[in-house]
């Protein structure tokens, strides 16, 4: 790729790991100046709220209690949405980033969607988080420092950016451009 048009214009594409699930995923969901449909729906179900998912399985009590008191409603009970496309191409930047450096791994995700009940129990949480919204990740790339892999969300001035040093993660958003550290 010889400038950001080529890079912007180039097939998109994400390869990811979950840790949570052993699972991992190398798809394009973009080519051709259009999502690909079955890829987009691939990675945002790969990026489902596994904590939820599983909270469905244990038919976990506090999904009742929110839906007795009308806090969610039966079409809520899933784990997962389409993500907002401005996510994948943040993290189509960051894999795009590693495979330029000769670095074959995949971007290690730590969380992504959260159902609005899992988002109330996660510690630290904000109320109104990208996450709850299909449009924020927290990923760890384990041949990079952390700062380093922050720095580059920085700079690509997709959203925010969250370095999270203690805990060895960075937190990508569509919101609005803004950093900060914890």
């Amino acid at each position: 790729m010889n400038s950001a048009a080529d890079f912007w214009t180039a097939p998109r594409w994400v390869w990811l790991t979950r840790p949570a699930t052993g699972e991992q995923i190398r798809q394009v969901y973009w080519r051709d100046g259009q999502l690909i449909q079955s890829g987009y729906e691939a990675i945002s179900w790969f990026m489902r709220d596994v904590r939820f998912e599983r909270m469905l399985k244990a038919k976990d009590r506090r999904i009742n209690k929110a839906l007795d008191a009308g806090r969610i409603e039966r079409e809520h009970l899933t784990p997962w949405m389409l993500m907002d496309p401005v996510i994948l191409d943040i993290l189509y930047a960051y894999c795009a980033w590693l495979h330029s450096f000769n670095i074959n791994e995949p971007v290690v995700l730590t969380s992504a969607l959260r159902h609005m009940l899992t988002n109330e129990i996660t510690e630290g949480a904000a109320r109104d988080s990208w996450h709850v919204k299909g449009g924020a990740a927290d990923i760890v790339i384990p041949s990079v420092p952390t700062a380093n892999a922050a720095a580059f969300g920085k700079w690509l001035s997709g959203g925010g950016v969250g370095l999270y040093a203690s805990k060895r993660f960075v937190h990508l958003d569509r919101g609005r451009v803004r950093a900060w550290k914890s």
